[in-house]
């Protein structure tokens, strides 16, 4: 095993983490001249998006267990092989159907770096130390949902085409193969609890029993969710329901980019003082605050641009706020199985976060409700939750930092 320093591990990190959130966010702006131009309604399109979360969401398990047996380095060369030559077919799909199904097979790619990621900050730190790498990577991923939108509009503008945005992505994932196969050093630690069709079963249950790992991982679903459902149902109400331009939802998420970006920076200024536990808890309250305002505003002046930007930026702020605790705290107890951990925390999350998406949409998407009443919900259990086995999850609160 190989350490890897902070500075190091954000640059060759971050990259390889972004597929995700760039393969879901440059098509932001696009979605309703994809949804014309492939003949299609405003539910089916959402099958490029779910099925790309479901991709990344089934594939979490056994990418872990690559991790673990194989080692990070390879895994996260491999996943990101399969995310540029997906890419480069999706962008010569010509139907809805055919696009879904490598959006899939993107996902599953886009997991791959993801989980590696994960594993490897596992790996390389721990405690406190571990929650403001969790932090600065969210941060640093804040960028994507703030340009992405912007340059998708860009591609589609100067090329003529929706399919530049594919092709974008396997161009950006050809750079960061390049720089994680020249510099990216392994870094499973030498005690790993290697992974075989006798214990793997096992190993997967003794880390889905623990209540700190339940609790914090339903917590880091609810902030997917809230990311999720913004992305993509936000852009067609803003857009078809109350003609927003597709460049004035750029801009819209652009802004919400920041309000996330200035929530995961006051979380790492947080950690210093407060626990885990107390920060999630804070953002928790606040997507059901935002929730609760967006459904009044609803009810008192009927559907609104404000009357979604601004409750949505309320508990935007609190995704920011808990992602990087809630990361590091249900990861961090699981040092010698740091791949499967990450693997089956990112099963749930991603697949949490496209099957309350999925479920949502299929009553139509016609109104802010579609994105508030599920919060909602989402964020009353996370609370009572964490307020049901708070003394267990402080008790196994890891306070001290060890260094990478």
């Amino acid at each position: 095993m190989h350490h890897i320093s902070p500075y190091k591990a954000l640059l060759l990190l971050i990259p390889c983490a972004m597929f995700h959130a760039l393969g879901m966010d440059i098509l932001a702006s696009g979605v309703p001249t994809m949804m014309h131009e492939l003949q299609t309604d405003a539910e089916s399109i959402q099958y490029i998006l779910v099925f790309f979360m479901l991709g990344t969401g089934v594939g979490q398990p056994f990418v872990g267990l690559f991790c673990d047996k194989f080692g990070r380095r390879k895994t996260m060369i491999a996943s990101t092989i399969l995310f540029i030559l997906t890419s480069l077919l999706a962008a010569r799909a010509e139907t809805v159907a055919s696009l879904s199904l490598l959006r899939f097979l993107e996902g599953l790619g886009a997991c791959g770096t993801l989980v590696a990621t994960f594993a490897i900050a596992n790996d390389s730190f721990s405690g406190r130390a571990s929650y403001r790498m969790f932090s600065l990577i969210g941060g640093s991923l804040a960028l994507t949902p703030m340009l992405a939108p912007m340059l998708g509009v860009g591609l589609m503008h100067f090329f003529g085409y929706w399919q530049a945005c594919f092709y974008f992505l396997a161009i950006f994932g050809a750079v960061a193969l390049y720089f994680s196969y020249r510099s990216l050093p392994e870094t499973r630690p030498d005690d790993t609890i290697v992974p075989t069709l006798k214990n793997f079963m096992g190993n997967y249950l003794i880390i889905a029993k623990k209540k700190i790992f339940i609790a914090y991982t339903l917590a880091a679903t609810l902030a997917l969710a809230q990311l999720y459902l913004y992305f993509s149902v936000g852009n067609i109400l803003l857009i078809n329901e109350l003609g927003l331009s597709g460049f004035d939802f750029a801009l819209i998420f652009a802004l919400n980019a920041l309000v996330f970006l200035a929530g995961n920076a006051y979380s790492t200024i947080l950690q210093k003082t407060m626990s885990a536990y107390s920060i999630v808890m804070i953002g928790a309250m606040l997507i059901a605050l935002g929730s609760l305002t967006m459904m009044t505003l609803l009810k008192v002046s009927h559907m609104t641009a404000a009357g979604i930007i601004v409750p949505n930026g309320l508990m935007t702020l609190g995704v920011g706020l808990m992602i990087g605790p809630a990361t590091g705290a249900a990861l961090q107890p699981f040092k010698q199985l740091a791949g499967a951990a990450a693997g089956l925390f990112a099963t749930f999350q991603y697949s949490g976060a496209a099957l309350i998406g999925f479920v949502a949409t299929r009553f139509g998407v016609k109104s802010s409700a579609i994105i508030a009443t599920p919060l909602l919900i989402t964020a009353c259990v996370t609370i009572i939750t964490l307020l049901l086995i708070k003394s267990s999850l402080e008790d196994n609160e890891i306070t001290e930092p060890t260094p990478g």
